[in-house]
């Protein structure tokens, strides 16, 4: 093959990087641009990082500057010591110039000489703190790429990365999807025809749960939704002369970085309560907060309800078709801050450490007990990795995450697992309420069913139907994304099992989502199940009400059929005015007419058996004698008579213990009759 001749920039359409406008000052970025073509899931990432003029990220940063006073994103460095075993050392960045500026002092490069292994956690992607993570630690750009990717399915222009499992390294860098769920106070302020995100600048949809109410549960259960999530782990490495890793431990420059998203809100304070002017504070009426569903919410519940701000567009799309033009690629579609307020759900993850009780008595961990009793914002995963390795880890566990980087991420994969624990939860709740519904439209001949009520329910019907669909295609791409969890992990598909040589974390994230995946099979067969059910019950809803009609019809048939003769022979009759009403031979009408009437009924009724019209003559007449006392039925004759037999058996039974006895006496004396000489 000839070797083609170099392209000047015009004929490729690529521009040196410091020509770009979008990323001034973003040398990192820059050179992502000139790898576009190489790498073309990187567009996508780009395209969004340089949105800034775009409403939504407007909003975002105005919230960010006017509550917090700062850029949205934050960054936490860790510092493990190899020597002491002990996380050593925290900070925090507040602005990316305060990690450039640590980035410059303290390099990566220059951490070897005392083996400081650190760990950055990025939350967000603001693009400043992007490009200084990039600049200064060499992070792959496809897990910044893969960070910010949680669709279901692309078009032809979003390129997602999706890399073959023969090429992945888990110990190295892995993205893992999963759903933050929420609880909704208002059941409409998220709905299923809506656009709504988080508000970040890695923004993620935030769609409603479909659940199935069925007439046998009373009132509603609390309307829940929720966001799509991911979560990244980089670590850089050294590599052997075959440029596989060598032993995936920590290399030369001692970095990990973990991309989490931003914490859906923060905690609300003090719920709004009604002064002594009978008005509210902050323009919120008591009953929007005090209430849900027309009961009183308790302060407890209060306490974690959170009042925060997120995307959403002005007002609901009328179809579905509507909404997807408003994502397509190079359509922005202008979203707005609306307030909202919800719940975590469950109050968020669970604290991933034990209480150990059994110690207390001795003392050994009262001084312990304080750490769990101050509240934490549990859906903020930065917050909890920080809370985790500065006042849970173990010994062992800081000695191993110095041996293998990957341990770095061990509390991050326990995040998304118990995140996955509470959406398995969720659809285990929703499914087994689902499965009362064949119970509460069970198909039935109802002859006092009228025609609108019998289109009620079968409109009720196809509305459940239409929510059990839309939780099955929720499930699929559940089902899709815990695959995709399992390859990344790696997890052989189709023959899963924990890998004995990789690092404790990902034994144990292994362990974990196989645990889910088995977990979750059962619930996408009953989802199923549950979409035959409601089809089968509208079908035979429908068969039954068309038996109804059809004997509806068929009453109209017989009653035309038996009607006929008379009308036939009226309109004869009527051909001669003798025969005419009020005429003297009116009545031969009706003396003709009405036998023929029967004679059509009954050979319609009885068709080739006409002997059984004397049999139930016979039956008709015995009955109505039995109904006014004047004759027995065979019944009654026979339970008479059997109940005689019985008595007389008695009878008999109780009579041949004495004729035996009788019989033995006279046996005896004959005997002894015999012996004096008695006998004749």
């Amino acid at each position: 093959m000839t070797e083609l001749p170099p392209q000047s920039p015009q004929d490729t359409g690529l521009k040196p990087a410091d020509a770009c406008p979008r990323f001034k000052d973003k040398p990192y970025l820059q050179c992502l641009e000139t790898l576009e073509d190489s790498f073309p899931a990187l567009k996508s990432f780009l395209e969004k990082l340089a949105n800034e003029e775009e409403p939504g990220r407007k909003v975002v940063n105005q919230h960010y500057l006017a509550k917090h006073g700062r850029t949205p994103g934050r960054c936490y460095c860790l510092k493990f010591d190899d020597k002491s075993d002990s996380v050593v050392d925290e900070g925090v960045f507040e602005s990316a110039s305060a990690l450039r500026t640590y980035l410059v002092k303290k390099p990566a490069t220059k951490s070897r000489e005392g083996k400081h292994r650190r760990l950055f956690i990025l939350e967000d992607m603001e693009p400043d703190y992007v490009d200084a993570l990039g600049h200064h630690l060499g992070v792959d750009p496809l897990v910044f790429s893969e960070q910010m990717n949680t669709w279901n399915f692309t078009d032809s222009w979003s390129i997602p990365h999706r890399g073959l499992p023969s090429m992945s390294i888990p110990g190295q860098s892995f993205t893992l999807r999963y759903y933050e769920l929420r609880t909704l106070l208002d059941p409409k302020s998220v709905d299923v025809l809506s656009l709504q995100t988080s508000l970040a600048v890695n923004r993620r949809r935030y769609e409603r749960w479909r659940d199935i109410d069925i007439p046998s549960l009373g009132k509603p259960d609390r309307r829940h939704a929720f966001v799509r999530r991911c979560a990244s782990f980089w670590t850089s490495q050294n590599s052997l002369p075959d440029g596989t890793p060598d032993g995936l431990g920590w290399d030369d420059a001692t970095v990990a970085v973990i991309l989490v998203d931003p914490a859906f809100a923060h905690p609300c304070e003090a719920p709004p309560t009604r002064p002594a002017n009978g008005s509210t504070t902050a323009g919120t009426a008591e009953t929007d907060v005090a209430k849900f569903n027309g009961i009183k919410l308790d302060p407890i519940t209060l306490k974690t309800l959170d009042d925060c701000l997120i995307l959403q567009a002005k007002k609901p799309f009328k179809s579905r078709s509507a909404l997807w033009r408003a994502q397509d690629w190079g359509v922005t579609h202008p979203l707005r801050g609306t307030p909202h307020r919800s719940w975590p759900y469950h109050n968020g993850c669970s604290t991933l450490a034990p209480l150990m009780f059994s110690e207390i008595g001795m003392g050994a961990k009262e001084a312990n007990i304080s750490i769990f009793q101050n509240r934490r914002n549990l859906t903020s995963a930065m917050d909890e990795m920080v809370f985790y390795w500065t006042k849970l880890a173990t010994p062992d566990l800081i000695k191993e995450t110095n041996r293998k980087s990957s341990n770095a991420a061990f509390y991050l994969l326990k995040h998304v697992a118990q995140h996955w624990v509470n959406q398995l939860e969720l659809m285990n709740t929703t499914i087994a309420k689902a499965e009362w519904f064949s119970d509460d439209y069970q198909a039935q001949i109802d002859d006092n069913l009228s025609r609108q009520k019998w289109k009620n329910d079968l409109l009720k019907i196809n509305e459940i139907a239409k929510d059990i669909n839309y939780m099955r295609r929720h499930l699929n791409h559940f089902w899709r994304a815990m695959y995709l969890n399992l390859e990344r992990l790696g997890v052989q598909l189709g023959s899963e099992g924990v890998d004995e040589k990789a690092s404790l974390a990902l034994q144990g994230a292994q362990k974990d989502f196989i645990t889910i995946h088995t977990r979750m099979q059962p619930l996408r067969d009953r989802a199923e199940a549950l979409n035959s059910v409601s089809n089968d019950l509208a079908n035979l809803r429908a068969a039954f009400r068309g038996v109804a009609d059809g004997e509806f019809s068929l009453r109209l048939s017989l009653f035309a059929s038996v009607v006929f003769p008379l009308t036939l022979l009226a309109g004869i009759f009527s051909m001669g005015d003798d025969f005419l009403p009020g005429k003297p031979q009116f009545w031969k009408l009706w003396a003709i007419g009405l036998p023929i009437c029967v004679t059509v009924a009954l050979g319609l009724v009885y068709g080739k058996r006409p002997w059984a019209v004397g049999i139930d003559i016979f039956d008709y007449t015995r009955s109505w004698l039995k109904h006014f006392g004047l004759s027995e039925s065979k019944n009654d004759k026979a339970a008479q008579k059997q109940a005689k037999n019985t008595v007389k058996a008695h009878k008999t039974k109780d009579s041949l213990p004495v004729e035996k006895e009788v019989l033995k006496k006279r046996t005896i004396r004959r005997n002894r009759d015999e012996e004096h000489g008695d006998t004749e």
